[in-house]
């Protein structure tokens, strides 16, 4: 069994639920990327209190497997918490899941919705409306969300906007892929600039938005994971 104390050092309580990225050399436990579904987290010595947690990525020895963990009881102020991790003989999913592209079938062990505010991986091939309004029809999903470019001559934001709307502040994390490296077209990753704070996608042009000019997150990207974080 592995601990992993972490440590609130601000006066103020952290929010409850909190999610927390843990970067964890589990070399020493685990030998096979099929261990990793294995791995239990827990908040007591005894095992008794799981908790979620979604593994992002890991090297080939696994001395660097990032894990992302839902404190469903925040930490409060000037205070500590400990993870116990421990290797079980069978998956603990849904409580521990992986990334959908790091399994042979897309999304099959995909639990981030246990353990963010929000996520999609948009699996499957067609947009989660009960997640997200599409304000244009150049997209495409696959396993995954395209943001295409509009043909020559149109001039149309290609915006896609979550229903969900959330209360700053919070922390939006993407995973993306450059569709076509030799293009100048990026994504913006945000939110909509209302007093609501929904999600949303827009294709820019990279050069004509700087992150500190404009506070938004730029990305030559195709197809992505989201998250949203306290």
């Amino acid at each position: 069994m592995i601990q992993v104390t972490i440590t609130n050092t601000h006066s103020q309580a952290i929010p409850a639920p909190f999610q927390v990225k843990l970067v964890l050399n589990l070399s020493s436990i685990i030998s096979s990327a099929s261990q990793l579904l294995n791995l239990g987290f827990y908040l007591s010595s005894n095992l008794t209190n799981q908790i979620y947690a979604w593994i992002e990525s890991y090297n080939s020895n696994f001395s660097q497997v990032v894990v992302w963990v839902n404190l469903p009881n925040g930490i409060p102020a000037s205070s500590s918490v400990i993870v116990y991790i421990c290797l079980q003989s069978s998956p603990q999913y849904p409580y521990t899941g992986i990334a959908p592209q790091l399994t042979s079938t897309y999304g099959e062990y995909d639990n981030g919705e246990n353990v963010f505010l929000f996520y999609d991986n948009f699996a499957g091939t067609s947009l989660n409306t009960n997640k997200w309004k599409p304000l244009t029809s150049y997209y495409d999903v696959d396993n995954g969300l395209t943001i295409e470019q509009p043909p020559s001559g149109v001039s149309q934001g290609i915006d896609i906007v979550s229903l969900q709307s959330f209360n700053m502040p919070f922390i939006i994390d993407v995973y993306a892929l450059d569709a076509d490296p030799s293009s100048n077209n990026a994504i913006i990753f945000g939110y909509n600039g209302s007093s609501a704070y929904g999600l949303y996608t827009y294709s820019y042009n990279l050069w004509t938005c700087l992150t500190d000019e404009c506070g938004y997150t730029e990305l030559q990207s195709n197809s992505w994971i989201e998250e949203v974080m306290r």
